[in-house]
């Protein structure tokens, strides 16, 4: 169960360090080549890692096989699509890209080991999503020069 919570915590780092205002911050190299400095994939990517690291920590009897196969599919195409459309190669995007096929690789089904309510967990999973996807609009914008 580690390495999923792993790859999913770096490729949250990775959109991270992607974003425009924290790239002009930290003076490293902002991705340009695919999304022209506009923020909005980083921010949807962070609410879709935040969500499905939730997913994995609160339902932990989850992936059934078919799940993960089309969840496996679903990242080597989304993958494969975006760089194929992208004009040039970011390392940024292909490394979270590389991390979210791994992720879906290596994702276990495992016991349950907390009894929380199936609604507590769904509304927990989604506070994180929604909280990551502001940290990272604030974090844009607060260390944009």
């Amino acid at each position: 169960m580690i390495l999923p919570l792993i790859f999913g915590t770096v490729a949250l780092l990775l959109l991270f360090i992607k974003l425009p205002g924290v790239a002009q911050f930290f003076h490293t190299f902002p991705c340009n080549c695919c999304l022209d400095a506009i923020p909005y994939f980083a921010l949807l990517g962070a609410g879709y890692f935040s969500g499905f690291l939730a997913i994995i920590i609160f339902f932990r009897s989850l992936p059934h096989l078919s799940l993960k196969v089309c969840g496996l599919v679903w990242a080597i195409g989304l993958g494969s699509v975006l760089i194929w459309l992208s004009p040039g190669w970011c390392l940024l995007c292909l490394g979270a890209h590389l991390c979210h096929i791994l992720l879906w690789a290596t994702w276990r089904a495992g016991p349950e080991k907390f009894m929380i309510p199936l609604a507590t967990k769904i509304t927990l999973t989604a506070i994180s999503t929604f909280v990551m996807m502001g940290v990272f609009t604030l974090s844009n914008l607060f260390l944009k020069k």
